[in-house]
């Protein structure tokens, strides 16, 4: 069950859940979770349209348990990949709580910061007690993935960030909200 979870709420790619959705074998579908999840460490994502970085891949975290797809009320399907924190991105306009996808947060749209291509969403905390307070929703289509370098893979610091990815993960297994690395 876990790792059906996992192929659902992390941000692997169609054809990869797939062949992990026909894989039968639970320890070779969870193995190649985990080197996927290792191989995703080593990326950021930048704006599909500029080229600016967005998104650091250890600043990913998965905010649903039925997945990274969602339908807005006009019938528009999308695919996001959620993350604590972005960089050379803003939110416009106030915050909208109606239709929001994740219940206690409200959502206003966000565009990067040098072409304002539209990027995804802003989803901020309306209830006190709701964490975290604030994350990003981006779409899957307006970014592209941008490897890192094999020196920063070299000096460790990929590893650490994929223990805090495994470690984000056992705490939402958990039924709590994983912390921040």
């Amino acid at each position: 069950m876990f790792s059906y979870w996992l192929i659902s709420t992390m941000p692997f790619k169609f054809n990869q859940r797939v062949k992990m959705l026909r894989e039968n074998n639970l320890v070779v579908r969870l193995k190649s979770q985990l080197d996927h999840l290792k191989e995703l460490n080593k990326f950021d994502y930048c704006c599909q349209l500029c080229g600016f970085d967005i998104v650091n891949s250890n600043r990913l975290v998965s905010m649903s348990a039925d997945g990274s797809f969602f339908v807005n009320p006009s019938g528009n399907a999308f695919e996001l990949i959620t993350a604590y924190s972005v960089q050379h991105a803003v939110a416009k306009g106030n915050p909208i709580i109606k239709d929001s996808w994740f219940p206690g947060y409200a959502w206003s749209y966000l565009t990067c910061l040098q072409c304002e291509s539209f990027l995804g969403w802003k989803f901020t905390a309306v209830v006190k007690e709701t964490q975290p307070r604030l994350f990003y929703g981006i779409q899957r289509k307006a970014v592209r993935v941008l490897r890192h370098s094999e020196t920063e893979t070299e000096q460790g610091t990929t590893r650490a960030s994929v223990d805090i990815a495994i470690n984000r993960i056992i705490y939402d297994v958990n039924g709590n909200y994983p912390r921040d690395g």
